[in-house]
């Protein structure tokens, strides 16, 4: 469009974004071959598959294993661009790209910005978009990388209920409830929405959505390790064959409840231990059903 070269703010925009595309060089981050500030254009990386906002919308929530191997690759991208000395300022499901195998690609970084740089637009104007926004943003405060941290913890959740933490009025245009949701309410805790979600895993992105900075992880990389100790979980499925009660007729005619040994062949029950929690299946069938969901 060409009003869009003569508009100051959308030039700067799209200089900032060539800017930090080419100091970047990361799997998880997508690829820029060539930008033209005068013709004003990018040749990028070709990434097949959807955003990830495209996914939750057509699956609902992701599986928790999924979520958190989704989650790492995020943070990593995320760490990458912090030691750069960059801000991404704009972390959503639908700048984040899946390709084939899960593989992620994050992109748009118009609105990154140098970690000790002034913000772009004016006080009034906020940048990114507000359902991912850490509180110091709305408040347009001086923010620092662990804006970034809350709005990948504000990605972990909706990966794993398919809905942000906190979402705007149905049908209303104005964001300002939205925004003192944020600013002064806890989202409803992941448990309650998914009790099969790891405690340690709640925990993580609770944290990560702390209102205060210094509540969340201080860099990327202490989110990291939090995300693989939970996948270390989360990955893990542990079968175990249970001993069932069974009534027993004894000489006098009476009857009592005598345990199979769990090690007989004819055991009939399961207990199963996941990233879903624990649960008992009730044959080989349901078995084979409930790992395959896990």
């Amino acid at each position: 469009h060409e009003h869009l070269r003569e508009d100051p703010v959308t030039v700067r925009r799209f200089a900032n974004d060539a800017r930090a595309l080419a100091k970047l060089n990361h799997p998880n981050i997508v690829q820029i071959y060539a930008a033209e500030l005068g013709q004003y254009y990018f040749a990028m990386e070709h990434v097949e598959g959807p955003d990830l906002s495209k996914l939750i919308a057509e699956s609902g929530a992701i599986a928790t294993a999924r979520a958190v191997a989704i989650g790492i690759q995020i943070a990593d991208a995320l760490a990458h661009i912090h030691r750069q000395g960059l801000v991404h300022r704009d972390v959503k499901p639908g700048n984040v790209l899946v390709s084939a195998g899960d593989r992620i690609k994050m992109t748009d970084f118009s609105i990154a910005r140098e970690s000790d740089e002034t913000m772009l637009t004016l006080k009034g104007s906020l940048i990114g978009t507000v359902e991912y926004m850490a509180p110091e943003q709305i408040r347009e405060e001086d923010t620092d990388l662990r804006v970034d941290i809350y709005a990948v913890g504000a990605v972990m959740y909706e990966m794993l209920t398919g809905r942000s933490p906190f979402t705007r009025d149905a049908g209303s245009a104005d964001l300002w409830p939205l925004m003192e949701r944020i600013l002064k309410e806890n989202p409803i805790p992941l448990r309650e929405i998914n009790s099969s979600i790891p405690e340690p895993l709640a925990e993580v992105v609770s944290r990560s959505l702390a209102k205060s900075p210094a509540d969340r992880p201080a860099t990327m990389d202490e989110f990291i390790e939090c995300l693989r100790a939970c996948a270390e979980t989360t990955a893990t499925i542990r079968i175990t064959p249970v001993a069932l009660a069974r009534p027993v007729e004894l000489p006098d005619g009476s009857a009592r409840l005598a345990w199979t040994s769990a090690s007989e062949p004819d055991f009939d029950r399961y207990e199963i231990h996941g990233s879903g929690g624990k649960d008992f299946v009730p044959s080989e069938q349901s078995l084979i059903e409930a790992v395959r969901e896990r």
